[in-house]
């Protein structure tokens, strides 16, 4: 009676431990939004302004120029051509070169990004802790960025970098006529996200905290959720109650009277957690009656009748119904709670116990320790819902 472990059992196991530690989960999710949200609403927003600079490559080539000799033919001679302006280097990859050049030497250049900050009306310490410089791979562009809590002091920096790079004469190792302006800033950009989107980012970085720690606790503090881990713990053969139809109540009565080698066996119930009242209705009602010393009353409120029958079926071929016979369920009480759950236990024929979903595995262990010092094995196993199952007794009631 007890199923192998499937799909839909590992399921039910993952969401019986989300239930279990689904407070944890939930407050490491808001804890994380709420942090993330606050750091947003006070973290100032910073802006970014760029500009774009080139380093050009000016070519400088000979041409054949043609002539007439004196003989009236026509001969070649070379014509110097008159000197380029701006930069003679020659050829684009010597341009491009000369910006990867640039881009590490300019934000080091203290004449430069002096020269920078005056016209910016800052000091040269926080530009150059704002500024970015870099060179696009393959390209002769330089982007000039600058980062600051105001917009207009952001735009202010760039700017003012820019036109001190592109002077007639720069100061710093610049070459003069070296850099041209391609785009200067005209607006600056927000950095950062949203506060939604902040809280959002959060919050789900909280939730991954919240699963990870979870995990860490299942594994630390280990729950029965599962028929096989129950049979392991108890050795023994285990049922789950939540979902016993009427058959599977006589039949378990029958297989209790054959492990307990008697007609009338008397089961003791012994839980690793206090009996529930409504677990207890539900077992008397299902598989047979009540003690007499138990002082409990029937399900319906009334005594107990006297020999109750528990496993009678009316076969299909119209033969009379055999006779079952009692099974009579004593509610022994918690484990090492001294209640004497261990002395009754040892004067029945059979002990089951009863373990609520979720209930600790180092406490199912520690019971099973105790019972076995006094000579007593549990020979059955029931997982019980973590919550009373409203018309288990009912249900079991009417078989």
């Amino acid at each position: 009676m007890s199923p192998a472990t499937s799909g839909p059992g590992r399921t039910k196991r993952w969401l019986r431990i989300a239930k279990r530690r689904g407070a944890l989960v939930v407050a490491c999710t808001l804890v994380g939004a709420g942090v993330a949200l606050l750091l947003g609403i006070r973290t100032p927003a910073t802006y970014q302004a760029e500009a774009v600079v080139i380093v050009p490559a000016f070519l400088s080539t000979t041409t054949p120029t043609p002539s007439a000799s004196p003989s009236g033919t026509a001969s070649g001679s070379t014509a110097t051509p008159p000197a380029s302006s701006g930069n003679p280097l020659g050829s684009p990859d010597a341009a491009i070169k000369l910006a990867s050049t640039y881009s590490n030497l300019i934000p080091l250049d203290d004449a430069v990004i002096t020269a920078a900050a005056k016209r910016a009306d800052t000091d040269a310490t926080t530009l150059r802790k704002g500024l970015t410089v870099t060179n696009d791979p393959g390209t002769a562009l330089i982007r000039l960025d600058s980062v600051d809590k105001n917009p207009e002091q952001a735009i202010a920096n760039v700017t003012a970098l820019a036109e001190v790079l592109t002077l007639e004469k720069p100061p710093g190792q610049i070459t003069p006529r070296s850099i041209q302006p391609v785009q200067l800033p005209e607006t600056a950009t927000k950095l950062g996200e949203s506060k939604a989107s902040s809280a959002l980012i959060g919050g789900l970085l909280g939730l991954l905290v919240g699963l990870v720690a979870a995990a860490a606790l299942e594994r630390a503090d280990r729950r029965v959720d599962s028929l096989p881990l129950l049979g392991e713990l108890i050795e023994a053969p285990v049922s789950d109650w939540s979902t016993l139809t009427p058959d599977d109540a006589r039949a378990l009565a029958m297989r209790w009277q054959e492990l307990a080698g008697t007609p009338e066996p008397t089961v003791a119930v012994v839980g690793v957690e206090p009996l529930r009242q409504t677990d207890m209705l539900a077992l008397l009602a299902g598989l047979g009656r009540e003690s007499a010393a138990n002082g409990t009353a029937a399900p319906n409120g009334k005594a107990p009748k006297a020999g109750a029958e528990v496993a009678t079926r009316a076969p299909k071929n119209g033969v009379e119904p055999a006779r079952g016979r009692d099974v009579e369920m004593v509610a022994a009480g918690t484990v090492g709670a001294g209640e004497g759950a261990e002395v009754t236990a040892k004067s029945s024929d059979l002990v089951v116990m009863l373990v609520p979903e979720g209930a600790k595995v180092v406490e199912v262990r520690r019971a099973v320790a105790r019972l076995s010092d006094f000579g007593v094995h549990p020979r059955w196993g029931l997982l019980s819902p973590a919550e009373p199952v409203v018309d288990l007794e009912e249900r079991l009631a009417g078989a």
